[in-house]
């Protein structure tokens, strides 16, 4: 999954994948986001998903999907 942090309304990309991964556990996950604050970098760490900040290079976002689904 390739998911931005703000969704609609109170949902956010760590929520989402959550839920999906409580349907599918093994399903790999990025998240995106464009929010700089510290606190959205400890969220994810905390979760285990990688967080890639916008603008994200092609080059970066490539990687992080071949990592994503080799580990």
């Amino acid at each position: 999954m390739l998911v931005d942090f703000r969704l609609r309304g109170d949902d956010n990309g760590l929520k989402t994948i959550e839920t999906i991964r409580n349907i599918y556990p093994d399903t790999p996950a990025i998240l995106i986001s464009g929010d700089t604050e510290p606190r959205r970098l400890r969220e994810a760490q905390q979760a285990g998903i990688e967080l890639l900040n916008k603008p994200v290079l092609a080059s970066v976002l490539e990687q992080a999907i071949i990592q994503a689904l080799h580990s």
